[in-house]
């Protein structure tokens, strides 16, 4: 954890050279909170680890959203996310689902024209996860969108033994919905 007290230090300063007035300190200010999110995302994680509390579910709701949080400041690109306090997986499944949700946004942010996303994740009847993203692309271009199966994406929720379908429900924008056995 120490470099990123460095890291946060270094921000801290840097925000306290910025006068209130620039332009940029608004986004300086962001990036210190994001900065000072993260080092007590860690002191969390870190203290888990030390007592052993913690099954490998609890942090997978807290991490996307900050996730979630995170890539919205940093892209400018709203994300709506819908999903329960908390879902129980395995740690292996926690990480597996983390690494889809982030996919889907870097996916979303290099391919479309996205300017808003809407994120749904939620357990199905006690064995299967579903994850839905939505996106605005569609909208944003005024037709609908070229049809893009993102191949890291089936690819990883294949190794889940899950099943991954795309479509255009309204005609414009896309849908992803990957489903996920526990």
């Amino acid at each position: 954890i120490q470099p990123y007290l460095g890291l946060k230090f270094a921000v801290e300063c840097v925000a306290l050279r910025v006068p209130r007035d620039n332009p940029a300190r608004a986004e300086v200010d962001a990036l210190a909170e994001l900065v000072n999110g993260e080092v007590a995302a860690l002191r969390e994680l870190i203290s888990g680890l030390r007592t052993g509390s913690g099954t490998g579910d609890s942090p997978l709701v807290p991490a996307v959203r900050r996730q979630v949080r995170r890539f919205a400041l940093l892209f400018g690109i709203e994300v709506e996310l819908d999903c329960p306090d908390t879902l129980v997986t395995t740690r292996a499944l926690a990480d597996a689902l983390f690494h889809l949700v982030n996919e889907s946004l870097n996916n979303l942010r290099k391919h479309s024209a996205a300017r808003h996303v809407w994120i749904r994740l939620a357990l199905e009847e006690s064995s299967t996860v579903r994850l839905t993203v939505r996106d605005d692309a569609g909208t944003v271009l005024g037709q609908p969108v070229a049809p893009f199966r993102p191949a890291s994406l089936s690819e990883r929720v294949a190794e889940l033994g899950g099943s991954l379908h795309i479509s255009q429900p309204d005609g414009l924008n896309t849908e992803i919905v990957m489903l996920i056995p526990l």
